[in-house]
């Protein structure tokens, strides 16, 4: 039993060349890409769900669940590998900040982002703004999160649909006809994309139901019991 290794069904990328692009550029006063991300594994290690943290380069065909948060570079071969993961059944989540900029940390001319994942996600990106508060705008259900609300900051994307659901929007003046939370299925997966730094709150609920599609169970651990997390693995 000792010698039964540990599969994890969940992983996120975590890419060195966004890093030193965000290092190189700020996107805003309160923007911290590990703080992003550390955001997102939370929801997961406060389940007791394990997750790897892999470099872009890494397979990720045998994951169920993979989250690209603010990977500002891509190329061509990191988004077909994530069409293919999609379209293979794999939920895939993508956050604003991803997919802008081309290997040489240079701006994409003559595409919108996410660039070269607009079918994908379902989505394009043709303004975003850069704010200097958590609790900067109002978030508004729809559909999947009916009667749900709750707010967002630090960024915001401003989402056209093309083919996504529309699970939260923007409920502040001016902003109220772009999407800030999506959901775009694509061949047997689904595609979600995360426009802005939402509540944890808000968070929580859409990873959460992520996680049930994906059928991956979580385990609850009450305040300062067990926690099954001391498992959990970093690859490299």
């Amino acid at each position: 039993m000792l010698n039964t290794p540990l599969k994890a069904d969940v992983a996120i990328l975590y890419d060195y060349d966004s890093l030193s692009s965000f290092r190189i550029q700020r996107q805003s006063i309160l923007f911290d890409p590990v703080a992003e991300m550390q955001r997102l594994y939370k929801v997961f290690y406060d389940a007791n769900i394990m997750v790897d943290i892999i470099p872009a380069d890494r397979s990720i065909k045998d994951y169920k669940i993979v989250l690209v948060p603010q990977m500002i570079i891509m190329d061509k071969a990191l988004t077909d590998k994530l069409q293919t993961f999609a379209a293979d059944g794999g939920s895939l989540i993508l956050t604003y900040r991803t997919s802008v900029k081309d290997r040489d940390n240079n701006l994409v001319l003559g595409q919108i982002a996410p660039v070269e994942m607009n079918s994908l996600a379902g989505v394009y990106v043709e303004e975003t703004e850069s704010l200097q508060d958590y609790n900067a705008f109002l978030l508004k259900e729809c559909g999947t999160f009916k009667d749900q609300s709750g707010y967002g900051g630090i960024f915001r994307d401003m989402p056209t649909v093309d083919d996504a659901e529309v699970l939260y929007q923007y409920n502040d003046m001016f902003y109220q006809d772009y999407a800030a939370i999506t959901k775009n299925r694509h061949h047997k997966g689904a595609v979600y994309y995360i426009g802005c730094t939402p509540d944890e709150n808000t968070l929580c609920q859409v990873l959460e139901t992520v996680i049930d599609e994906a059928d991956i169970v979580k385990i609850s651990s009450p305040d300062g019991g067990f926690d099954t997390s001391d498992f959990k693995t970093a690859v490299f």
